[in-house]
């Protein structure tokens, strides 16, 4: 049985498990949409499944949270949004699921911290399932944890400027989470004064949007980037009606009137959209995805959440001098974009390196372009053919242009408005690393993207596993490390002492088979990408 049915199959019995190995309900909770019972799951609570918001109409803003005059029972932790399930192309989920999953202590006397995660997985994929984001070791820690789902895809980032949707709804979808948290933690015994944002990839970009936005003013003090930030090339899209158009014209009808193409697009299935929308992105990580955060028309939206390209928001936002951030990347995290392409591809990829170019480049010119190339082919191919021996260096590309430059040069920016900031570079490499191991790659040597997630949750496929002790000793570096900067906004151990960056002299804790402080990574590479944005960023 290969890879992608083995987690099928384990995905279909933990659903099913959840609710026969948990049969004791916790007390009873009271918010003012009702009374609720989440579920005991020794030495830790969870609720699961609780609406923080409801969908009134597909692709318009997050409407009021549902009420309810029996007992919810949140037990349900896999609501997903509308989605590709990306390892089998299975379309799963459903429009109306805004829902948060929150993970607390049996008991406390205080009002503890708060750690908001966002899931990562391209503004396309992804959920907040217990299978994956169980809470269970930040919790043991002395924190509520509460993950939350948000629209994906055409769903929550149709742009559409001269019509009433005008986009980014996904991000609208988390700031009633977060303002459904603000009002409703302390129920749970949560602190809506001290909450943290967690995001990873995509969740991460969310974060640093969130970060920038008058609409969540208030609702947070601390962040965590983890691979991700406004600038990655997937956070933003510069013309999204083509995007639409793409859409439609792929359900059949060639239009270019927003507004008709509004009204084909509400009227379509849900599951027809979710098909029509997806990249072909196997042996082609230059396709993007056709939905992605957009620039908002100020006059047709009632609460715009962007409203310029990154690095104009960037360089006009008053950011709060006083906000703390966590931001790191893992130094492999190329190994899932690699993994895409196989042997025989890689052939076309030498003759059309073009393709993998980031998306928010722009060139006046093809001699602009080729002079790039040759840049790249001497930096990551040693001016050799691109073949199957060339994994390595295409790892490291990868890395570089989507991840690793945009972190850098967004620590750059908090470090410019005197933000204390404090830096990781994750390279720890074992069975935990879940996300590798079902890549295309999966003996590759580091840590790929997304693999430090379940250092820090408790996902069902290692439930039933023994940690390694090496395993166990980076489980508790990372939560005790997450969880003190939720709490005092310095992730310090009393084993291991962060030091936080200063402008021109980055510090990274390195995270590997040693813990140590370093200077900061793959210099002559990040002076590259440095250089080549100088001259070609788009937006």
């Amino acid at each position: 049985m290969d890879a992608a049915r083995v987690l099928v199959v384990i995905y279909l019995l933990c659903t099913t498990v959840t609710f026969v190995l948990c049969t004791l309900f916790t007390s009873e909770v009271k918010l003012p949409q009702g009374i609720l019972k989440g579920l005991k799951l020794g030495g830790y609570n969870a609720y699961l499944g609780i609406p923080y918001a409801s969908v009134p109409m597909r692709f318009h803003e997050p409407g009021p949270a549902p009420s309810w005059t029996d007992t919810f029972y949140a037990t349900d932790g896999s609501i997903k949004c509308s989605q590709t399930l990306a390892v089998l192309k299975i379309i799963v989920g459903r429009e109306d699921c805004l829902v948060a999953n929150i993970y607390t202590p049996n008991e406390s006397n205080n009002l503890l911290p708060v750690m908001v995660f966002i899931h990562g997985g391209g503004f396309y994929y992804g959920s907040n399932t217990n299978l994956l984001y169980d809470g269970k070791y930040l919790v043991q820690k002395g924190v509520i944890v509460v993950t939350i789902n948000y629209r994906l895809g055409a769903f929550g980032f149709l742009c559409l400027n001269d019509t009433e949707v005008t986009g980014n709804m996904g991000l609208k979808d988390q700031v009633a989470a977060l303002r459904w948290i603000n009002q409703n933690i302390e129920s749970f015994g949560g602190d809506p004064n001290s909450v943290t944002l967690i995001g990873e990839s995509a969740g991460a970009t969310s974060v640093h949007y969130l970060t920038l936005s008058e609409l969540s003013r208030g609702l947070f003090k601390r962040i965590i980037l983890e691979s991700g930030s406004i600038l990655i090339p997937i956070a933003f899209e510069e013309n999204p009606v083509n995007k639409a158009m793409l859409l439609t014209s792929r359900l059949g009808h060639n239009l270019t009137d927003q507004n008709d193409i509004l009204k084909i697009l509400q009227n379509a299935h849900e599951k027809d959209i979710v098909k029509a929308s997806d990249a072909a992105r196997k042996n082609n990580n230059g396709e993007p995805f056709i939905f992605q955060p957009c620039s908002e028309n100020t006059k047709k939206s009632k609460n715009p959440f962007i409203t310029m390209s990154p690095r104009n928001l960037l360089n006009s936002f008053k950011l709060d001098p006083n906000i703390d951030v966590i931001i790191g990347f893992n130094d492999k995290e190329g190994i899932m974009f690699a993994g895409e392409f196989n042997y025989m591809d890689l052939d076309n990829l030498e003759n059309n390196l073009s393709r993998i170019l980031p998306q928010n480049l722009k060139f006046q010119n093809d001699y602009e372009i080729k002079e790039l190339l040759k840049d790249v082919r001497k930096i990551y191919f040693q001016d050799k053919p691109i073949t199957s021996a060339s994994y390595d260096g295409l790892i490291n590309y990868f890395s570089d242009s989507l991840i690793v430059y945009p972190s850098i040069e967004t620590i750059d920016f908090f470090l410019k408005v005197n933000a204390t900031v404090y830096n990781y570079i994750f390279k720890y490499d074992s069975i935990r690393n879940l996300n590798k191991f079902i890549s295309g790659l999966p003996l590759t040597p580091g840590a790929n993207h997304a693999d430090e997630l379940f250092y820090i949750f408790d996902p069902i496929f290692y439930k039933f596993l023994p940690n390694l002790p090496k395993d166990e000793k980076m489980i508790d570096v990372m939560t005790s490390s997450w969880t003190n900067f939720a709490k005092t906004g310095n992730p310090s151990t009393t084993s291991v002492k962060w030091i936080k960056s200063e402008r021109n002299n980055l510090n990274f804790l390195s995270l590997g088979n040693e813990i140590k402080l370093t200077s900061m990574p793959f210099e002559e590479r990040i002076r590259f990408w440095r250089d080549v944005y100088l001259k070609y960023a788009a937006y």
